[in-house]
Parts: C-alpha cells; structure tokens; sequence
C-alpha cells in the first residue's frame, strides 16, 4: 500500500484532494505535530497489535497509551505490537505511514475516545511524510466502509486510553544523535532518508552517533546541569 492506494481509496468519499504530503518526516507524533503545526494530541496514531494470530489497529491522540492490563480484560490476551515486518505485511502500510483505511482485508479498527475532544485529527495517509485532517466522524466513516463487507469493528471505549509506564514497545533500528550542548534525537532509518542532515539550535553542532535498538537503555555522563 502507499499515499496512492490511500489517495484512490479516500476517493470515495471525496476526502482524496485532503491528504496532505509534508517535504519533511512524518513519521512519529512529534514529527507529524511539528509537518501538520498541531499539538501532538491532535496526531492520530495508529498502534498495531496480533490478537489471536490476526492483526488490529488502535487509533488513539497522540498523547494516549493502551494500558497493558484493560487491553487483556478486552481482547484476552497480552498486548504484542506487530514487528516493522508484520507490519507491512499483515497491516498494508509500513511504519510511519500506518493508517486505519486503505488496510488489508479482516484487519479490525478501534477508534479510541481519547479523539473526540478535539474538532479534527490528523492520522498518516499511507506514507511517513504524509497525514489528513478528518473529524471523528469522517474518520469513523472511512475507517469503517470498504466498499466490500469486511470484518471491522469500531469502538469508542476510554478504557484504552489509560497512560501507563509498561506500554510495549516496537524494537528496531535507530541512529541516536548527541549534539555538544547534550540535545538527544533518536531517528529511523526510514525518518533518516526523509529528513536528510539533522539540524540543530543557533550555536549547537553534531558531536556523535551512535546505531542504536528503539528499546535500548542508555546511560550518559555530563559535566552540564
């Protein structure tokens, strides 16, 4: 899948001339806050899990986290975030760009409550450099109708936005940057293609790199307070 397939899908509904494609990553929250000039809540994240050996999306603000123990009351199991592979294979759409249209088919949608106070949202559009604005109620729509029955459920339940410490994660990755005034940017490689040399404050300048796993713990010393 791609902003194509997402463009010809939105079609539909009249909503392909809103996909909106940024010169710069898109790809997290923070990165698709700073292309679309929103807060990071209004960026509507698309989490990927395996529920009994399928995939599904959760779509919540940018600023909610599934909480590991009502996610098992709801589906009976652990929470498992897809791998980058699984992904682009079970979802349609690689990380970055993962949206809740345009997906394979059998993948099921919940839509989280944590949406609906804002006016508008912005999920991805199928790419890592790309989002839409849609109210909650246009994104209920495209995310539920496909043209073709298909087996996907919305759900408008709070219980899944809980903030708790021990959300998984996805593992994969990263090129960790460290500037001389001690700012930290941990980039994708995929982010790292789009957003080319990495740009710091007036005065601030690159002093390493360091390959990096999303989930690894590091430890630094500074002579700065």
């Amino acid at each position: 899948m791609s902003i194509t397939a997402v463009r010809a899908y939105l079609a539909q509904f009249g909503l392909d001339s809103k996909v909106l494609e940024f010169p710069v990553s898109s790809a997290t929250v923070e990165l698709a806050a700073e292309a679309a000039g929103v807060i990071p809540a209004r960026i509507a994240k698309s989490l990927s899990f395996k529920v009994d050996g399928e995939a599904i999306l959760i779509v919540t603000a940018g600023d909610a986290k599934v909480d590991n123990a009502k996610f098992k009351a709801a589906f009976h199991t652990k929470a498992k975030m897809l791998t980058p592979d699984e992904v682009t294979e079970m979802i349609g759409h690689a990380i970055g760009g993962v949206c809740p249209f345009g997906i394979k088919e059998g993948v099921k949608v919940y839509l989280d409550e944590s949406m609906k106070r804002f006016d508008s949202v912005f999920p991805a559009a199928g790419s890592s450099n790309s989002a839409i604005e849609l109210t909650c109620d246009q994104l209920e729509q495209v995310a539920q109708k496909y043209g073709q029955p298909r087996k996907t459920t919305l759900v408008y339940d709070h219980e899944l936005q809980q903030i708790e410490d021990d959300e998984p994660e996805n593992d994969y990755p990263v090129t960790v940057f460290v500037s001389r005034e001690g700012y930290f940017k941990k980039i994708t490689a995929q982010s790292l293609r789009m957003s080319g040399e990495q740009k710091f404050k007036e005065g601030d300048s690159l002093l390493i790199t360091c390959p990096a796993q999303n989930v690894d713990e590091m430890l630094v010393f500074t002579d700065r307070c």
